[in-house]
């Protein structure tokens, strides 16, 4: 006669001084129906299955199996072993004693997770037809209603349809049904952000489980883990300066560009002159137009000048000025503004004299007697000749000068010293020849 072996014999020892007290009531109260050694006995092992289910599930499905043996007809048993052998990964015991429980209830809050159990033995078609009964089942839950979807996304993905296991997880996060709890949206976004890796979408899969971190409060899943992969990849990335998940983007501007743009804005708020309002006139400003945008929006303490987080420029960009000297085409600028200056002045001084000879001449045009002209023409010899060595002619010599050089200074000196002064203030950047 064959050895019939007790389940003492492959029970899990249980360890002194458990406290059935930290069981949930609906429990206890079930417990009452067994007598004080077997409810001490099968509760003693549902608190190790519970506390075991996370760190060591197959230990924990062993308590649940020793607690199912002396107490099989109690719901809260077989649901500890149903649950314990799923987390173990032993479907099909899980899947028997899910039935098992519903026949025994009738509840629905089961279906989602007997569909797992189906698509984890393979059984595809069987497990949609689980999750469409707990669709039409009115008295699934949110919550219940999440799991079922995202059990119909993996099925989806199984059978190759990821473009409708995509679509149906997006929906969901989208629009999440009412009362959905904070764990359960949790889940959701974390089943979306980890099919969207699977896909390829490392951006998306980010964004998602960034998300979940900041739903998961009961720390239900591995979110936080899996935004510090997927940012630690990214820094790898960025260090090997590739993103293969990014957009293409068209290349980064140079410094000259990106200056260009400050200068385009300063230039629409800039409350500047006219070309004809300027000193010396519009020509002026056509030929030192390229220095002078260089001046006014890169020279030192300028408004515009770029900011230390600005790019700084390209050394090949830079112009002439960037050694400390002055260009040939400023020293030309200012060799030409200086030689019409001069001549300016030395052409109004020769039509002052010549307005001074014409105004004798018609005084000496009046007429008169021979002896009176020869008087008035020597008489205006001597003053013309006393005011020309004179204090008058000093005076009005020094009054010429003055003004030639108050013009000189108010038309050369407003542009060539825009243009040098501000070189010699410091290198001007961007100057493009």
């Amino acid at each position: 006669m064959p050895h019939r072996r007790t389940s003492l014999e492959h029970d899990p020892d249980l360890p002194s001084g458990i406290d059935l007290g930290g069981l949930p009531r609906a429990v206890r109260a079930e417990l009452r129906g067994l007598s004080p050694e077997s409810a001490e006995f099968v509760g003693g092992h549902l608190v190790m299955a519970g506390e075991l289910i996370d760190t060591d599930p197959q230990l924990a499905f062993a308590h649940a199996e020793a607690a199912r043996r002396r107490a099989s007809r109690l719901p809260v048993v077989r649901e500890a072993s149903a649950e314990t052998a799923y987390a173990a990964g032993e479907y099909a015991h899980a899947l028997r004693e899910y039935r098992a429980l519903r026949r025994m209830t009738g509840g629905v809050e089961y279906l989602p997770v007997m569909a797992d159990c189906e698509r984890a033995l393979g059984r595809h078609d069987d497990a949609l037809a689980l999750t469409r009964e707990a669709a039409s089942s009115p008295e699934l839950g949110p919550d219940s209603r999440a799991e079922a979807l995202m059990v119909e996304a993996g099925v989806r993905e199984d059978m190759g349809q990821t473009k409708e296991a995509v679509r149906l997880l997006k929906q969901a996060t989208r629009t999440p049904a009412r009362g959905l709890s904070r764990d359960s949206a949790a889940r959701l976004t974390y089943a979306y952000a980890d099919l969207l890796l699977r896909t390829g979408d490392e951006t998306g899969a980010l964004t998602w489980f960034t998300r979940t971190v900041d739903l998961d409060r009961g720390h239900v899943t591995d979110a936080g883990d899996r935004v510090a992969l997927l940012q630690g990849m990214v820094l790898e990335v960025d260090e090997a300066g590739i993103e293969p998940w990014a957009p293409e983007e068209p290349e980064d501007e140079s410094a000259e560009d990106a200056l260009g743009d400050e200068q385009d804005e300063d230039a629409d708020t800039a409350d500047e002159p006219l070309d004809d309002e300027r000193p010396g006139g519009a020509d002026v400003e056509d030929d030192g137009a390229e220095h002078e945008d260089v001046v006014v929006t890169t020279g030192v303490g300028s408004s515009s000048t770029p900011d230390a987080g600005a790019p700084a420029s390209d050394p090949a960009d830079v112009g002439p000025e960037a050694d400390g000297t002055t260009s040939d085409d400023d020293a030309l600028i200012d060799s030409e503004l200086a030689g019409d200056e001069q001549t300016l002045a030395e052409h109004e001084l020769g039509e002052e004299e010549t307005l001074q000879d014409d105004e004798l001449i018609e005084d000496a045009d009046v007429p008169a007697d021979d002896d009176l002209t020869g008087g008035v023409e020597t008489l205006l010899d001597d003053e013309f000749a006393a005011d020309e060595d004179g204090p008058v002619g000093d005076e009005l010599a020094g009054d010429e000068e003055t003004l030639a050089e108050d013009e000189f200074d108010d038309d050369g000196g407003s542009v060539a010293d825009g243009l040098v002064g501000d070189d010699e203030d410091g290198p001007a950047d961007g100057d493009d020849r």
